[in-house]
């Protein structure tokens, strides 16, 4: 659970995703927190989870990733970011394509991943980004 009071952060935001999962968890929720350095921390928790469960974020950048770091290049300017989570062993590049050819196939796009297997029905990632 966030402490309101932690140090360092200016701005949170909260946002119960139940409703868009409910046929897959008993709670989904988003919790977005900002620092003064830039730094922004995004942490997703769902409950009621008996099966793996994917994180991802589409991206133009150049990915490079080391375990539960990458690093996201574009325009000579790097994003850093960090999977804190214990369910999580290492991030993953995949395509971002659709299976059919009938969608839009994301050209020039690719996916950060990472794959959480559930503790207990839960699962938490935990994902920091800093320039």
């Amino acid at each position: 659970e966030f402490d309101d009071k932690a140090e360092g952060f200016v701005a949170r935001a909260v946002v119960d995703m139940t409703d868009a999962y409910k046929e897959q968890v008993r709670s989904a929720r988003r919790t977005v927190m900002l620092q003064n350095d830039s730094m922004l921390t995004v942490m997703d928790e769902l409950d009621g989870i008996s099966e793996p469960v994917r994180w991802g974020m589409m991206t133009a950048a150049k990915i490079e990733v080391s375990g539960k770091k990458a690093a996201l290049t574009r325009n000579k300017k790097t994003l850093n970011v960090e999977m804190t989570s214990d369910e999580v062993e290492q991030f993953e590049i995949t395509t971002a394509s659709p299976p059919t050819e009938k969608e839009n196939q994301n050209e020039g796009f690719t996916m950060l991943t990472a794959t959480a297997k559930p503790l207990n029905g839960k699962v938490r990632f935990w994902v920091t980004l800093k320039p």
